[in-house]
């Protein structure tokens, strides 16, 4: 009974050490828009639902401070869009 309450306690212990540790999550790439921080992967999905195309063409140039769509060779101020990504952000998008 001692080795079986041993092995049970070695065990625990074994998998206790397995235990992947939580970490602290890295910080999502933002992008300031007039004022206010968007996350890069909610202003990809807002802007690929409200113009109706891939997100996966939709890429941020931070140089230009564009928002650019690959095959129709377009860019877009931020600071023009912001007030349509609030209004997507309030609605949940």
């Amino acid at each position: 009974m001692k080795r079986y309450l041993m092995f049970v306690a070695l065990l625990g212990l074994g998998f206790g050490a397995c235990k992947k540790e939580e970490s602290v999550k890295p910080k999502e790439d933002t992008i300031l828009i007039d004022g206010e921080e968007f996350g890069k992967e909610f202003v990809y999905r807002a802007t690929s639902k409200i113009l109706n195309i891939p997100k996966d063409s939709i890429y941020y140039n931070a140089a230009t401070h564009t928002l650019n769509i690959d095959y129709l060779n377009f860019s877009m101020d931020m600071e023009k869009f912001a007030t349509d990504l609030r209004t997507a952000k309030a609605e949940n998008l």
